[in-house]
């Protein structure tokens, strides 16, 4: 959890830590994807995956609201895959590596992708 008061200015600071146990799924390696810094700051959204361990080899659907953005793409074994935009929402179908996949996108005017999000490709 992150928090600041109204009246400060700048970054959110971490306030509290908490576990839970997950009783929906069996797979002790289940997780989130990891979150980046900028996916935060830009108030995205992740409609789909949830998973943060994906089947390498397998087509996955993303879909994923970034407000602002001008491209969202998909990076994965070194192929950059855009997502189909639809207003700040984007979707798109990737087939995931072995490796990782990770979740970039570019705000104009800059020209360079920012991580939002990273997966691990599992076999």
């Amino acid at each position: 959890v992150y928090a600041k008061r109204k009246s400060e200015s700048g970054n959110y600071n971490a306030v509290l830590t908490y576990g839970f146990n997950s009783v929906a799924t069996r797979d002790p390696n289940a997780c989130f994807p990891v979150v980046y810094e900028q996916y935060r700051e830009r108030n995205a959204s992740l409609f789909t995956p949830f998973e943060g361990h994906l089947e390498a080899g397998k087509a996955q659907s993303f879909k994923i609201m970034v407000p602002g953005a001008e491209t969202v793409a998909i990076l994965c074994d070194g192929q950059w895959t855009p997502l189909k935009k639809n207003g700040d929402m984007f979707e798109g179908d990737v087939t995931i590596g072995a490796a990782k996949a990770e979740v970039f996108a570019k705000f104009t005017p800059n020209k360079q992708f920012i991580g939002l999000l990273r997966y691990e490709g599992t076999h």
